[in-house]
């Protein structure tokens, strides 16, 4: 949603450029880099801090909506550098967020990596416990070389 969000945020400053003839291509193009790192960035949305990611991601839409809101409004009124001030300030602000995001998700990455790896670590080492554990005869070393020597002898 936080893609979507980021997205209108674009389509106004594009049309807000269209309209007044303003020069903010500067912020569409940090706009767009943002949403760029949120896609590539989406398939790391699941596991332990689903909750966190969810709440950064909730701030993220709220601030790209906001910052909708100020562009159409300033968009009205005569004067590109109040305008340029707010969607400088506003897109700073969605940056700060989306590195929030981008440092949880990437530490949930790792996390799950980890997972993932101590558990095929483990079941492989208990693979090899199991293997080990049928040559194995359990008493004493004596009672074994006994055993050996009459099954051999006959």
């Amino acid at each position: 949603m936080a893609y979507a969000a980021i997205t209108c945020l674009m389509n106004t400053v594009q049309q807000s450029m269209e309209v007044t003839g303003y020069d903010l291509q500067s912020f569409y193009e940090k706009l767009e880099s943002l949403r760029a790192n949120l896609e590539k960035s989406s398939h790391r949305t699941s596991g332990d801090h689903l909750e966190e990611l969810t709440r950064v991601e909730a701030e993220i839409i709220e601030l790209a909506c906001s910052s909708e809101d100020m562009v159409d409004a300033e968009s009205r009124k005569d004067g590109i550098t109040r305008l340029e001030f707010l969607l400088k300030q506003q897109v700073e602000r969605i940056d700060s967020a989306m590195n929030k995001w981008m440092i949880i998700a990437e530490k949930n990455m790792y996390m799950t990596k980890n997972k993932d790896n101590i558990i095929a670590n483990t079941s492989s080492s208990q693979h090899a416990l199991l293997e080990s554990d049928e040559n194995m005869m359990v008493g004493d070393e004596n009672e074994f070389e006994m055993m050996q020597g009459k099954l051999t002898r006959g």
